[in-house]
């Protein structure tokens, strides 16, 4: 393999890697951003994981793919539904993939816990797939789509007919 040559800077370093020179490489751009959300009057920031906490969600991620892939297959679901070092309570997983004290901050303002949890879980499917707006997008329709067979699938309630001479059809109790 043949070595290149950088003729054009100091010590054989790309110009855009010249630290002492007046050229670096900015890295703004490639690195992960907050991921922000509105769910109706409240925004939702989620900041960039450590690398702690995106190794508990990337692995709290991977337990419920599998346990909708055995759903899916017909397979008994593993035995647990978490992952050694994911909290508990709906409070604990906010402030730890929403941040610090924002479940209480939200639960203040008077944000239900379900759009927390909206939130938490979508905050859950960006970071564990690499910063992906998309994967929201899917996993947002996915349930949507869920949500649409279910209550198709729900039998409707049944309606009393009228009587035909407008009388209540059910006997009156003394």
């Amino acid at each position: 393999m043949a070595h290149r040559q950088w003729s054009s800077c100091a010590a054989g370093v790309p110009p855009a890697l010249n630290i002492k020179g007046r050229h670096m490489l900015d890295l703004t751009a490639y690195l992960p951003q907050p991921f922000h959300m509105k769910a109706d009057k409240w925004e939702i920031t989620s900041p960039v994981p450590s690398v702690e906490t995106g190794k508990l969600i990337t692995g709290f991620q991977a337990l419920q793919a599998e346990q909708f892939r055995r759903a899916q297959a017909g397979e008994e679901p593993l035995v647990t539904d978490t992952i050694p070092g994911w909290p508990t309570t709906l409070q604990e997983q906010a402030d730890l993939v929403l941040g610090a004290g924002e479940y209480e901050r939200l639960t203040n303002e008077g944000c239900p816990p379900a759009f927390i949890e909206a939130a938490l879980l979508s905050a859950i499917v960006y970071w564990g797939n690499g910063a992906s707006e998309e994967a929201v997008h899917f996993y947002q329709d996915a349930l949507r789509e869920q949500r649409k067979t279910e209550n198709s699938a729900r039998p409707k309630a049944k309606t009393r007919k009228p009587s035909k001479n407008g009388r209540p059809t059910g006997k009156a109790t003394p």
